[in-house]
């Protein structure tokens, strides 16, 4: 299980009761708080979005980083962003603007870092 929220980092926890310290591990790679995450239906990734804008995808089978995904324009304030997985295949983030993206149908069972797409 995943969560995040006003922390640089995803914990990830385990779901057995039967461990004494649920936190199994944390992945890295924000350098500002999150705000949102997301994650893929029937899909090995998961997505966050920080302060500034910053998108991150993650891999949750490898617990690691696949790709970061640049705001924009240079964000110097701290602002309210969001992030929404639409489907399987997409996802929108609300920085300054809506934006969307896609994971073409016929590499989704792929590593996502080279084939998503920004769709306007």
């Amino acid at each position: 299980m995943l969560s995040a929220g006003n922390e640089k980092d995803v914990f990830v926890w385990s779901t057995d009761s039967m461990v004494s310290d649920p936190l199994f591990t944390r992945m890295t790679g924000h350098k500002e708080p999150i705000q949102d995450m997301t994650q893929f239906p029937g899909q090995p990734f998961a997505a966050t979005i920080d302060i500034r804008g910053i998108i991150k995808i993650w891999d949750i089978r490898t617990l690691e980083l696949q790709q970061t995904i640049l705001p924009e324009s240079n964000l110097k304030i701290e602002i309210h962003c969001s992030i929404m997985a639409l489907s399987h295949e997409s996802f929108v983030s609300y920085a300054t603007r809506f934006r969307m993206f896609r994971i073409p149908a016929s590499e989704q069972d792929k590593s996502i870092s080279s084939h998503l797409s920004h769709a306007e």
